[in-house]
């Protein structure tokens, strides 16, 4: 098999590209401006970012995209059903000094549960501050579906936090980014009032 040629010629104007004898004459304006997009990754993130915060709040039904917001429908409307499958935030394959991840033991208040296995983040106070994450132990989910755990808002989950963090480009600080669960190791039940009222 012969190895392909490629032949790219730069001019004031025009980049030109020839391969097998086509030639693809590209104007050099729009290879500055690709240049100049964020990568596709960074672009990911964002989305999935966006769509986080948009599952995080029950009362959005919908997400609607538009040319203006003077149109009467929206060009693209994403239903609620989907914001967990586009609040994914892409693994980040390549390797990026601006960003790391750190595993650590803590103890995390329930405020919302998902008891199906999925994509979707709990939603915990931790450190007193609310965070959202999905619980990756495959073997929680299993101890859960067989009753092994049972518990209620309030309730303190003994686990493994994995946080990712990006750098901050101004101070050099690396600030938490987001969140998963590796490792549950138990739990904490929040101390019941029994009734005043007993027989």
């Amino acid at each position: 098999m012969t190895e392909e040629k490629i032949s790219i010629i730069v001019q004031d104007e025009t980049v030109i590209v020839e391969r097998d004898g086509d030639r693809i004459i590209i104007p050099k304006q729009a290879v500055d401006a690709a240049q100049k997009l964020p990568q596709p990754e960074k672009v990911e993130r964002h989305i999935a970012r966006t769509f986080e915060i948009l599952e995080d709040d029950p009362s959005v039904t919908e997400f609607g995209i538009g040319a203006s917001m003077t149109e009467r429908a929206p060009m693209i409307l994403v239903p609620r059903a989907e914001f967990p499958r586009l609040a994914i935030i892409p693994e980040d394959t390549t390797e990026d000094e601006q960003r790391r991840h750190i595993d650590e033991k803590a103890k995390l208040v329930v405020l919302k549960a998902i008891f199906e296995r999925s994509e979707r983040r709990w939603q915990f106070v931790w450190n007193g501050i609310r965070i959202s994450a999905p619980i990756r132990d495959k073997s929680f989910f299993d101890k859960l579906a067989a009753r092994e755990y049972e518990f209620g808002q309030g309730d303190v989950l003994d686990v493994t936090l994995r946080i990712y963090q990006i750098q901050d480009e101004i101070t050099g600080a690396f600030i938490n980014e987001r969140y998963e669960i590796i490792e549950v190791h138990g739990l904490e039940r929040r101390p019941r009032q029994s009734s005043l009222f007993t027989k």
